[in-house]
């Protein structure tokens, strides 16, 4: 069986994260907001989610406009 080195290397710090937490999973969260704290305090840029696509009316107009 072939590992990805990627998917390895993902599954190690997930292991390690895991254990500095204490298999806690509300500390791994608050640990993972401190670190976005610090980051943003050193200027660190991340990307923001992309906006959500405005709703489109599916009722129909109320005036009638000749073709």
């Amino acid at each position: 069986m072939n590992t990805n080195p990627i998917l390895k290397e993902i599954r190690k710090t997930r292991e390690r994260l895991s254990e500095e937490a204490g298999g806690d999973l509300r500390e791994l969260f608050s640990m993972i907001r401190k670190q976005e704290i610090l980051s943003a305090m050193r200027g660190e840029v991340f990307l923001k989610a992309p906006p959500k696509p405005a709703l489109l009316r599916d009722e129909p107009t109320k005036y009638r406009t000749k073709p």
